[in-house]
């Protein structure tokens, strides 16, 4: 295995002459022989890491400026609106995970994917049911997709 490490960052004026803000985002993934080997899966690979790395710092600028943006809770254990406890990092971390295995989604694929089944603000806004009955789901396909081989 090989690790892929991506970075991004930008930089955008602020209120003051010559002063700038900054925002970056950093991401390393491991990636499985198959793909190193490939060229055009490991372009395809990169090109997820860059496009979720620039959703990302995009989200950071629009929350900067007052904008809703989809990020965790500010209170840990903060209820979602449904009464459901929040889903845990741990859980958010491990279904993207998940989507990047099964269905080679980023960041905003399953964004869309989460508003469109849940009709919710996204990943960060899951409760624990939610996030667990879809990690379920993925689990199913990777094993599924093991069985086929």
């Amino acid at each position: 295995m090989i690790k892929l490490h991506a970075s991004y960052s930008k930089k955008i004026p602020a209120e003051s002459a010559y002063s700038s803000k900054s925002f970056h985002a950093s991401l390393e993934v491991e990636v499985a022989d198959e793909i190193a080997k490939n060229g055009d899966q490991l372009q395809q690979k990169l090109r997820s890491l860059w496009r979720d790395l620039q959703g990302a710092v995009e989200a950071q600028i629009q929350e900067s400026n007052g904008n809703p943006a989809p990020m965790p809770p500010a209170v840990k254990g903060q209820a979602p609106e449904n009464g459901n406890d929040r889903a845990s990092p741990r859980q958010i971390n491990y279904l993207t995970l998940l989507a990047r295995k099964t269905k080679n989604w980023g960041l905003p694929e399953l964004e869309t994917f989460v508003k469109s089944r849940f009709g919710n603000g996204g990943i960060y806004d899951l409760s624990k049911a939610e996030a667990s009955m879809l990690i379920e789901e993925f689990r199913g396909m990777t094993s599924g997709q093991g069985a086929r081989r």
